[in-house]
């Protein structure tokens, strides 16, 4: 008896193991490239998973601190109010020519601004920040990015509220409405959507890049800083000195600012070629980004991504 089960035990063990059954991709996804227009289709077939998405990551980033949402409406105000006190009155930066008050200037400058650099910081993060919850869940990849950066689009909201607040302040105190009226007006709202694409395109190269090196994320802060004061932000264009013009110039990013300018405040030096370049640059890196990203994301993101508990609640403010 005994020797027919080792027999039997013997037999078996000679037999070739089961092949293991192939890994289900992550988050339901195909680790194949992806064509753009697929990415593009797919995110738009899965566009309803934004907002809920995007709520989440505007709960967490306040879930820990007292003040809690108010952070939301005193980041905006402290941010452009000292740079006004700043700039304005210790350093005695001057308005456009045409009579619009410094802050105004200053404050729809920052809110075209702050909406490409929030979008592109937070697209960069997206991925190392919020990998457990796409792996736990079917999410177009191509929607990480874009539903990471929701916190921009949320300060934008709160920028052009303290926005309709001092347009409504100056004509009660000085009687002029300085918010431009009428067709022109499409040239600000344009502005502001060159931007996002923008952020978006150059973002979907780094959200790729951040989740295998970090240096990508710690690097952005100085370059984001460094690329404010070579956009007439904090300054009108006619103000830099001709040796740095050139440079401002042939920064995507300036005509952008400046069609915001122009078409809220009439306040902006737009040109055409400035404008065609903008479009063009604008064109270049969200084509090339999602090139990127439908080659390289499934690849990079899923191996790669690790999260700690610390580090989600790292940089939350």
């Amino acid at each position: 008896m005994r020797s027919a089960v080792a027999s039997e035990a013997r037999d078996t063990s000679s037999e070739p193991l089961p092949e293991p059954a192939a890994e289900e991709p992550r988050n339901g996804l195909s680790p194949h490239r992806q064509s753009p227009r697929a990415l593009v289709a797919d995110a738009w077939a899965g566009r309803a998973l934004v907002r809920p998405f995007g709520s989440r990551i505007i709960r967490k980033m306040y879930a820990k601190t007292i003040l809690g949402a108010t952070w939301l409406f005193i980041r905006p105000i402290v941010d452009t109010g000292g740079r006004a006190l700043l700039f304005g009155s210790i350093l005695g930066v001057a308005g456009p020519p045409n009579g619009v008050p410094y802050f105004l200037f200053l404050l729809v400058g920052m809110q075209s601004w702050r909406l490409f650099d929030q979008t592109l910081f937070w697209a960069t993060r997206s991925f190392d920040r919020h990998a457990r919850f796409t792996r736990r869940f079917a999410f177009p990849l191509l929607l990480v990015p874009i539903a990471g950066s929701a916190f921009a689009w949320v300060e934008f909201a709160i920028y052009t509220g303290i926005a309709v607040f001092v347009f409504a302040l100056f004509v009660v105190t000085d009687g002029v409405l300085y918010l431009s009226v009428g067709p022109q007006l499409l040239m600000g709202v344009a502005g502001l959507l060159l931007a996002t694409l923008l952020a978006l395109g150059v973002g979907f190269w780094l959200c790729v890049l951040n989740a295998r090196w970090r240096d990508v994320r710690l690097t952005l802060r100085y370059v984001l800083e460094i690329w404010l004061y070579a956009t007439p932000v904090i300054y009108p264009l006619s103000q830099i000195p001709s040796g740095f013009r050139t440079v401002a110039q042939i920064n995507p990013m300036t005509p952008i600012v400046e069609m915001t300018k122009q078409g809220f405040l009439d306040a902006g030096d737009v040109t055409v070629p400035g404008v065609i370049w903008a479009v063009s640059a604008t064109a270049i890196a969200l084509g090339s980004g999602l090139w990127f990203f439908g080659r390289y994301a499934a690849r990079f993101i899923s191996p790669y991504v690790v999260v700690d508990d610390d580090e989600e609640e790292e940089d939350m403010i």
